[in-house]
């Protein structure tokens, strides 16, 4: 009864790091065994160089990514499991690998044509009719994008050329 009331201070609890994350892209581990859910997640982004050591690796990353998974879960994972911040190679590094994903999107199917010369190719590109249902790609080839396929066999008939199927 020496206060009218009672906070409790939270316990501390001593955290064992189960791993250690070094600037060169490996990940140790040092402490205890991990969980299979944390083993299957680095296998998922890193390269297996021994029983306890992992590396990132540019192409596990890249297909980890096209499968959806995230990078942020990896850096968070990391950091909890090391109990530090990530070295600032791999921070640049999980950074760059996130920027690089991003930078291509898949728009859609197309048809790859080709043309008997490259004086057609090019006329059939920039032809007003036609121009905005294609692309040149290289000097004898159209790319046309299927949703747009028949306004370009439409527009390539009033050229006067018509296209088998």
């Amino acid at each position: 009864e020496l206060t009218g009331h009672y906070q409790p201070s939270a316990p501390e609890i001593a955290t064992v790091p189960l791993v250690r994350v070094l600037p060169n892209l490996e990940i140790a581990a040092t402490g205890p065994r991990l969980e299979p859910a944390d083993v299957m997640m680095l296998n998922n982004y890193a390269e297996t160089v021994s029983d306890a050591v992992w590396k990132l690796d540019q192409n596990r990353l890249f297909n980890a990514l096209e499968n959806g998974h995230d990078l942020t879960a990896l850096a968070e994972l990391l950091v909890s499991l090391s109990g530090q911040p990530l070295p600032e190679t791999v921070e640049r590094f999980l950074t760059d690998m996130s920027r690089r994903a991003r930078s291509l999107q898949t728009q859609g199917t197309a048809k790859l044509i080709e043309c008997t010369d490259a004086v057609l190719a090019t006329l059939i590109a920039n032809d007003s009719r036609t121009k905005p249902f294609c692309l040149l790609a290289g000097e004898r080839h159209l790319v046309v994008p299927v949703d747009d396929e028949a306004r370009f066999r439409s527009a390539l008939r009033k050229l006067g050329y018509g296209l088998p199927k």
